[in-house]
């Protein structure tokens, strides 16, 4: 039928641009995009089969849990105490921690930096969680890790700032020497 058709061609874009051959040729927000076709996709299997809603109340459930919670985790400011670029065009962010702030080896936070674009890029934790500070290592591979590395370069100084009227993990301005332009960054965990 009808839904059934257009699950398939939802699937099309979403399989395309996961693949890794294409993936290192497009932009990040291709991927993103295309990926976030989910949402369409189930409202298409709820209409497709009258059964579908049994397995997807729980799943979906958790899900939108999930999206609330990263929501109102982000709410108490932490610093940006470095960012560096290193050799091999790695760029170094290191946090302050809060307190409350508990994650295991492997865990990883977004980023989010408006200058490049609105979209949250995730990034492996690189600091063992027994450590005072959070560090990442982002390796400036793509156009927006790229540009990342480039806007810090033009780095002076670093502070923290409120940012859309909610404090984020992280929120953070780079001013830019002779410039009276800021960079900001923003990380959820």
């Amino acid at each position: 039928g009808f839904t059934g058709n257009m699950m398939i061609l939802i699937l099309v874009p979403i399989v395309g641009f996961a693949l890794e051959v294409v993936r290192k040729r497009v932009p990040f927000e291709l991927f993103w995009f295309s990926h976030h076709l989910f949402i369409l996709m189930f409202v298409l299997l709820l209409l497709h089969d009258d059964s579908f809603w049994l397995w997807f109340v729980i799943p979906g459930s958790l899900y939108v849990m999930e999206r609330i919670t990263r929501s109102l985790r982000t709410t108490k400011p932490i610093s940006i105490v470095k960012m560096q670029k290193q050799k091999g065009d790695v760029l170094f962010v290191e946090m302050e921690r809060d307190a409350n702030f508990r994650f295991k080896a492997g865990q990883y936070v977004y980023i989010s930096c408006p200058q490049i674009s609105g979209l949250w890029h995730p990034f492996t934790i690189s600091s063992a969680p027994e450590q005072q500070n959070i560090t990442l290592h982002i390796k400036m591979v793509g156009d927006w890790t790229s540009k990342l590395g480039e806007l810090c370069e033009k780095e002076r100084k670093i502070e923290e700032h409120k940012s859309g009227g909610r404090y984020n993990i992280g929120c953070s301005t780079l001013f830019h020497p002779g410039s009276h332009e800021r960079l900001q960054l923003v990380i959820d965990g």
